[in-house]
């Protein structure tokens, strides 16, 4: 919500704890003398002089939401309680990067990005044309929306956007799989998320379990920046900020690749950046209180010698034995009660 000074500082008070409002700007012609009253609004950003400033404060607001955006499943060792939708996402991957797919599965998407999304028509003449030019991870970082749409897709279970953009799926992965480069050394990386108190309570009973992020996952070396945004996730009063601080012992087989985004990224002035394929499994470790509603929750990059692994991988080929990857997908989307999906 943008609002001027004078009209905030009477309204406010009267629909600051409406869900609907996530974050609010005060826009001012001149900066005012006493802004001390915003300190007592948490949902309030600042007071800004000019649209443009704005502007760059709300596309910060936004890459915020979508990083607190449910991303997450916690799962039970104990194969029964496993979520389907777990199970179907790493079916999903397994399927994806075995399979074989031509210039056709390229072309669907490009029509389905066409019709369904809302991005200018010369973004995506450019994804059609010079899709060879550049690398996966290149358009992946770019601001064409694919990472946007690819990883909602995965979050909300879409599974007809999911195979649409099968190809890129598979050239995203198979880049990160060929730049990943075991090192000798342990490696800690860090990314920040808004949870609900609900999902926290979550990982506060699954200490010692295994997580997975049901998407791509960035996350960067730098640990301030994961702190600065789950301090802004705290601006959200029904969101806890969490600093998950991923834990590499690169010494181990680890059981998915990851890859820098130091020579590949679209905006050459990030750093220090790494890029896990979609759903990497985890270990929940040592969790620490920082501050008020805001926690550091550490993450242990699982091996392929981990039994529990072993073990969900092991109950996914035998629930959905088939012939092909097309036919194991139809069994397990049956199972979850998909029967359009399954016979799509």
């Amino acid at each position: 919500m943008i609002a001027s000074n004078d009209f905030a500082q009477s309204t406010i008070p009267l629909i600051h704890d409406m869900f609907q409002i996530h974050s609010i700007f005060i826009f001012c012609e001149t900066k005012p003398k006493h802004k001390e009253w915003i300190k007592n609004w948490e949902k309030i950003e600042d007071v800004f002089t000019s649209i443009g400033s704005i502007c760059e404060m709300l596309e910060q607001d936004i890459q915020q939401y979508h990083l607190d955006f449910p991303t997450i499943y916690v799962t039970n060792v104990e194969m029964i309680r496993i979520d389907p939708s777990f199970l179907c996402t790493q079916l999903l991957k397994e399927i994806f990067v075995e399979m074989k797919f031509d210039v056709k599965s390229k072309k669907e998407f490009i029509q389905f990005y066409r019709q369904k999304q809302r991005v200018d028509n010369t973004i995506i003449d450019e994804l059609e044309h010079n899709y060879s030019m550049h690398t996966p991870i290149w358009w992946y970082t770019h601001d064409c929306c694919l990472s946007d749409i690819m990883n909602q897709a995965f979050r909300l279970q879409s599974f007809y956007t999911i195979i649409k953009m099968r190809f890129f799926i598979q050239d995203l992965y198979k880049q990160i799989e060929k730049l990943y480069k075991p090192s000798s050394e342990k490696l800690t990386l860090y990314r920040s998320q808004g949870l609900t108190h609900a999902h926290f309570e979550q990982f506060r009973m699954m200490q010692g379990g295994l997580f997975s992020f049901n998407s791509f996952l960035s996350a960067s070396i730098d640990e301030n920046v994961a702190l600065r945004d789950a301090d802004r996730s705290r601006h959200d009063s029904d969101l806890i900020g969490i600093i998950f601080q991923i834990n590499i012992d690169s010494t181990s087989l680890i059981s998915t690749p990851y890859a820098s985004l130091d020579t590949e990224n679209y905006h050459s002035d990030a750093k220090e950046e790494f890029l896990f394929t979609m759903h990497t499994i985890f270990r929940v470790g040592e969790m620490k209180q920082l501050e008020d509603r805001l926690w550091r929750i550490e993450l242990s990059l699982t091996s392929n010698d981990d039994e529990d692994v072993k073990r969900i991988s092991e109950y996914i080929r035998q629930a959905t034995q088939g012939s092909t990857g097309w036919d194991r997908l139809g069994r397990l989307l049956l199972i979850m009660g998909h029967f359009n999906k399954a016979e799509e």
